[in-house]
């Protein structure tokens, strides 16, 4: 009997680990997110229609992959859009040539882990995943004609970029 039990128990443990990391209890029904909101989004992304809603801080977020990304479009409470991020994995094709020539001249020991493109009002950078095993990982956070904003040591600070954010200051 206690052999039987000890099997169930160890057959059920997969299935609550899993269970603890599920996040999708951050989501919202639809129904949660303001008219304006909703109004804002299918005007924004017209052909999407499995977005997923969440808050963070004060903003309502849509995520849902796109044609050849992940995309966060981060909307206010009356529906005006503040910020998209799109996540590119590893996929440097999207890069502009000011930012591939940095990256070449001075991070070519570097392997570009991951490939961020933030859109604010006013506002656009990347932050790319940089990977070195003789250095430290950094994060690029840097501007579309190549202006480096902030380079930070990956394993030093944990950060969220949200709509307000100063990405110099990090």
């Amino acid at each position: 009997m206690k052999k039987t039990l000890l099997i169930a128990a160890l057959a059920l443990m997969p299935m609550i680990g899993f269970t603890a990391c599920n996040d999708d209890d951050d989501n919202l029904k639809t129904s949660q997110v303001p008219a304006e909101v909703l109004k804002s989004f299918e005007a924004q992304y017209p052909t999407i229609f499995n977005e997923k809603w969440e808050k963070k801080s004060n903003y309502y977020v849509a995520d849902f992959i796109d044609t050849d990304c992940e995309r966060e479009v981060w909307y206010e409470s009356l529906g005006k859009w503040v910020m998209t991020e799109s996540e590119y994995g590893r996929n440097t094709g999207v890069l502009p040539e000011a930012v591939s020539l940095v990256l070449q001249a001075d991070y070519a020991a570097s392997e570009i882990e991951e490939v961020d493109y933030y859109e604010r009002t006013g506002d656009t950078f990347y932050v790319i995943e940089l990977h070195n095993r003789a250095a430290s990982d950094i994060d690029l956070i840097i501007a579309p004609d190549g202006t480096i904003l902030n380079a930070i040591v990956d394993d030093l600070k944990d950060y969220t970029i949200l709509p307000t954010t100063d990405v110099s200051s990090i």
